[in-house]
């Protein structure tokens, strides 16, 4: 039986504060989800001091087999996220979108945690097959070979990971670089 689970965006929140604390930034909940910040990053480095502002997204892990025959043949795992087409039209360069991807099982995370300036991030959706007017369907899947991440970017079935059937993401997997871009 699977462990019920509150608000699965605080959960993903949570965990995105443990990533950034370890990557020895200083994160805050922003109280209200204003202007698309749900947490506020802090670092100190000598007398210079650092904000950016992320955006958290979290969404679970599935079987891909589970979602069809043809994803289990590309796929070891699927989730996915229905996002407004223009959601990070405003991007700002402080802004960072962190998706946070869990388990079927409640919390269960396996390090599956992904940092885009607000700029690649709506480039992202913007790649993204229609999920039907104005809301794209982002959708993460991990390679078969274990270590490579894709968003596809068709809904209907396809035979092969090509350039027009999916964007690779594998970079942006666990990448706090892109924190330090100005």
């Amino acid at each position: 039986m699977a462990r019920k689970q509150g608000h699965q965006e605080v959960a993903g929140e949570t965990i995105a504060c443990f990533e950034f604390w370890q990557k020895e930034w200083q994160p805050f909940n922003h109280f209200t989800d204003v202007d698309q910040v749900d947490l506020l990053l802090r670092r100190r480095t000598g007398k210079k001091i650092d904000y950016r502002e992320i955006q958290v997204k979290y969404s679970r892990l599935y079987p891909a087999a589970n979602y069809g025959r043809w994803r289990g043949q590309l796929f070891s795992h699927f989730s996915w996220l229905n996002l407004e087409t223009d959601e990070f039209a405003d991007h700002r360069p402080g802004l960072f979108v962190a998706v946070v991807l869990g388990g079927i099982e409640g919390l269960d995370y396996n390090k599956d945690f992904f940092i885009f300036s607000s700029k690649q991030f709506h480039s992202l959706i913007q790649q993204a097959p229609l999920f039907k007017p104005g809301v794209r369907d982002v959708s993460f899947a991990q390679g078969l070979n274990g270590g490579s991440w894709y968003m596809p970017t068709q809904r209907n079935r396809f035979a092969e990971l090509t350039p027009e059937t999916v964007v690779d993401v594998t970079n942006a997997r666990r990448n706090f670089a892109v924190l330090d871009e100005p």
